[in-house]
């Protein structure tokens, strides 16, 4: 199975990426970027920061892809997480504990489960393929990769979203995406191919894939 990757974007603590445009940027940016690449962003500022990071991302790799302003597109959404909304689900019990979850917060709860923003996306750039986060006990992100490769939707979104105060004790905080597409378009420029071997293994231009960010260093090395 092979796909070919058209599309980049990535958002990190004081950075974000659209294909190989890569701009530094002060804290609190994501309002900015979500003004220029949301159609319908009335809920943004009710996500979590896994949540924002991720959409914002999502959309950065359709534009790059130039692919935001399709419609009806049979598009999937596949994202790897090894922390999701841990850090709101955390603020929400917080929020149960008191009063035997008399002053449990209805706003919070909404943002419990790690997906949440894939129905964000879907309403934001019409998406109709098939959607779902899978949460991965390794870093590496290959299970996610193999899964948007053997997925039957010709155009899928594949992410690895990890982003907050907690997971900056471990890792760098990142929300990661490539648009993945199964036949070539005219006049499209595509960073390379992705590919699934008989033995399962994956590799980018003939190179073996170690895991998710080593795609990422490719394309910019590139």
């Amino acid at each position: 199975m092979q796909a070919f990757i058209s599309g980049l974007g990535a958002i990190f603590n004081t950075q974000w990426q659209q294909g190989k445009i890569i701009v530094q940027e002060q804290k609190n940016f994501f309002q900015k970027i979500a003004k220029n690449i949301l159609p319908k962003r009335e809920r943004f500022g009710r996500m979590d920061k896994y949540s924002q990071a991720s959409l914002l991302a999502l959309g950065l790799a359709l534009k790059d892809a130039k692919l935001e302003d399709y419609e009806n597109l049979n598009i999937g959404i596949i994202a790897s997480t090894q922390y999701g909304c841990l850090e709101r689900d955390i603020d929400f019990l917080n929020t149960v504990k008191p009063k035997n979850g008399l002053l449990a917060s209805p706003k919070l709860f909404t943002y419990t489960l790690p997906s949440t923003f894939l129905g964000e996306a879907a309403l934001n750039f019409n998406l109709k393929g098939e959607t779902f986060v899978i949460n991965e006990t390794k870093t590496s992100g290959l299970e996610a990769i193999k899964m948007a490769l053997l997925s039957p939707d010709p155009i899928t979104l594949l992410g690895k979203c990890d982003f907050g105060t907690i997971y900056q004790k471990e890792k760098q905080n990142m929300a990661l995406f490539f648009v993945l597409e199964k036949k070539i378009r005219n006049n499209i420029h595509y960073y390379g191919t992705l590919r699934l071997n008989n033995q399962g293994l994956i590799d980018f231009n003939k190179q073996k894939v170690e895991n998710f960010i080593s795609i990422f260093k490719a394309i910019n090395k590139n």
